[in-house]
């Protein structure tokens, strides 16, 4: 097996360990409700091998972090949600930890160094990777290069760069401490 697919394959078991956690509170109702700003097509995969491997059904809300974690927030005295999937440590999830319940997976050892359970409140399930998309033949145009974030605060760069909004994703959010990492301008969180 290869690397790649190993780390697949323990995404996956943490993901089923996670759920399998928070259905042991609610076996009674025989449901789990999620919180995700995960892509609909990882949802699409792994919610109907946990429904056939527990019987226990999953009702997914998905929206941005933000999102998510403001209805946290309001619910926090009658929760709605029993696993919150997705959002960046700790820039999303560290600032509302005190909401939720202690919970290190089974699994968590098999995670890379580094990467596991720091606090009894995160777990990973993935490693997520940021990059920047240029295009070639504007920036050609331009007569300038782009070989990283600093290179980004060219004048000629002005009304030129997209970026998500940081306040409703937790990865524009993480692209923004990523950028200031990056470039020496905070210290680490």
């Amino acid at each position: 097996m290869g690397v790649t697919n190993l780390k697949n394959r323990i995404q996956v078991l943490l993901i089923i360990a996670l759920l399998v956690a928070a259905a042991g509170t609610v076996q009674a109702s025989g449901r789990v409700v999620v919180y995700t700003p995960i892509a609909e097509e990882l949802i699409n995969i792994l919610m109907p091998m946990f429904e056939e491997q527990t019987g226990i059904s999953v009702e997914v809300i998905t929206a941005g972090s933000g999102e998510l974690v403001k209805r946290v927030q309001i619910e926090q005295h009658n929760p709605y949600c029993d696993v919150f999937w997705g959002g960046s440590n700790p820039a999303v999830v560290q600032p509302i930890a005190h909401l939720f319940e202690e919970y290190v997976s089974t699994n968590d050892e098999f995670m890379l160094e580094g990467f596991g359970n720091q606090d009894g409140i995160y777990t990973q399930t993935a490693v997520d990777l940021h990059v920047i998309f240029v295009n070639t033949d504007l920036l050609d145009e331009l007569g300038i290069t782009v070989n990283g974030y600093a290179d980004l605060l060219q004048p000629e760069l002005k009304g030129k760069i997209a970026h998500g909004d940081a306040s409703a994703s937790s990865s524009a959010l993480l692209t923004v401490v990523n950028m200031l990492y990056s470039m020496g301008g905070i210290a680490k969180i």
